[in-house]
């Protein structure tokens, strides 16, 4: 046997025996990353077992079906100003559950705009009634918070993505809403002032 055979041959024992403790090392991490991954998930669905036996959120599922699967939204539309009134307050619930329960600022602002948006398309006469009963944000509320607890990565990402552009939105509807408000405002006192004119006239 040659020298250099004879040394040749420790040092390919020694090779092998670091990559054996290498492997070694990869695998011990690899369980421990499998390990936390299902603690992780055991957590998580400990959370939304909690969360879909919770009051607050059979509350929002009876809101949601009562809202816009009865159509109680366009039939509360249909009183002035009344129906613009109670939207936000049936709302308060979906923005409790994402904001203190999922702890999502991105599903918040979502839902936030959803809910303005559906205020704005029922202050518009007549025809906001008809859009209010094909736009359904409640529904969509639903959806997006039942996708956040069933941990649905295509809609987190979308709300996640869309989160900026929300905020943007949100601005944007309230101006709409403001300027809808002084509109209204402004076309009452018109309506009062032309009808008071025609009293005096008959007097």
């Amino acid at each position: 046997m040659s020298d250099d055979f004879k040394l040749r041959n420790p040092r390919r024992e020694e090779a092998k025996s670091d990559l054996d403790l290498t492997s070694e090392k990869e695998n011990i991490k690899m369980e421990q990353a499998v390990q936390e991954e299902e603690k992780r998930q055991q957590a998580k669905n400990k959370k939304r077992s909690k969360l879909e036996a919770s009051v607050v959120y059979g509350s929002i599922k009876k809101i949601s079906k009562m809202m816009d699967d009865y159509f109680l939204d366009p039939i509360i539309g249909l009183l002035p100003g009344v129906g613009d009134f109670f939207t936000p307050i049936f709302a308060v619930p979906f923005v409790y559950v994402s904001m203190f329960e999922i702890k999502s600022v991105s599903l918040t602002l979502a839902i936030i705009y959803n809910t303005v948006f559906d205020i704005l398309v029922g202050m518009i006469p007549l025809l906001g009634i008809v859009i209010d009963a094909f736009n359904k944000g409640f529904r969509k509320n639903m959806r997006l918070i039942t996708g956040f607890v069933e941990d649905d990565r295509t809609v987190i990402n979308e709300v996640n993505r869309k989160a900026v552009m929300m905020v943007v939105l949100i601005c944007l509807v309230c101006l709409a809403i403001y300027a809808l408000v002084r509109f209204a405002f402004y076309a009452l006192g018109s309506a009062f002032d032309f009808v008071q004119g025609l009293v005096q006239g008959f007097i």
